[in-house]
């Protein structure tokens, strides 16, 4: 490109409307950001990481240890799909009771709806800034440990294909996390704004009641735990019939 050419395009004015969405869009992830690292800070946000992480290194430990007893036969799919549920629940459920807490009284406390403002994010949309947090952390919180276990199941294996099958698991796993996020952090921060400070016996109502009262007819897969369990049983049965074919 000649200089008078480089010299004509730099004097060309630039797109206002498209500077002013990448303004918006760099706000929103701020924001966002903001949120989520203020909700991965409270007491049980981080009960909710540590028990879930904790759980999935003890079952690192474990199949090591029988990877090292048993040799090749070790039957450490099964490990994995024992403790995904587990997993998931200590790791999930603390974080949604979090999520559910009156983060928009504790915004408005801390300043943060003031320095939102004066950011140019309008209060009104922070609302929805706290669900997509909640949801990002909660699939973050779950995904962590359940990877974490996945793949180093994986490692483990005594040919390359069940190796490719396990992490085959993992990348199942991981979506399901992002779903157990999309469920559960969307759920917990509507408990917030409907309950205030009882959302976090709201958001327990809606995600418990229902399931107890299905499964006492036999259709607890129409609540929010049992639609998630059926997901998880799906991920497994796949990857089974992987490993048979």
């Amino acid at each position: 490109m000649s200089t008078s050419a480089i010299a004509t395009k730099a004097r060309e004015p630039r797109d206002p409307s498209g500077a002013r969405r990448d303004r918006q869009k760099q706000r929103w992830f701020v924001a966002v950001a903001l949120s989520r690292s203020r909700l991965a800070q409270s007491t049980l946000a981080r009960v909710g990481f540590v028990s879930g992480m904790s759980l999935a290194l003890s079952l690192v430990v474990f199949a090591i240890i029988v990877r090292a007893s048993d040799g090749s036969a070790a039957p450490l799919d099964g490990l994995v799909e024992a403790g995904a549920a587990a997993i998931a629940f200590v790791a999930a459920a603390p974080t949604t009771l979090a999520a559910a807490t009156d983060r928009r009284a504790a915004d408005r406390e801390g300043g943060i709806e003031a320095l939102a403002a004066m950011r140019g994010v309008h209060v009104a949309h922070l609302d929805l800034v706290r669900t997509y947090a909640a949801m990002m952390l909660v699939a973050r919180t779950t995904a962590l440990p359940l990877v974490t276990l996945a793949i180093a199941v994986a490692a483990l294996a005594s040919s390359t294909g069940m190796a490719f099958r396990r992490l085959g698991i993992a990348l199942g796993l991981l979506a399901f996390s992002v779903v157990v996020g999309v469920a559960l952090g969307s759920v917990a921060a509507l408990s917030a704004r409907v309950g205030g400070r009882r959302g976090k016996l709201v958001v327990s109502a809606i995600v418990l009641l229902p399931w107890i009262v299905g499964e006492l007819f036999g259709r607890g897969i129409f609540s929010i735990p049992g639609a998630l369990s059926a997901a998880l049983s799906l991920i497994f049965d796949i990857g089974s019939q992987g490993a048979g074919a």
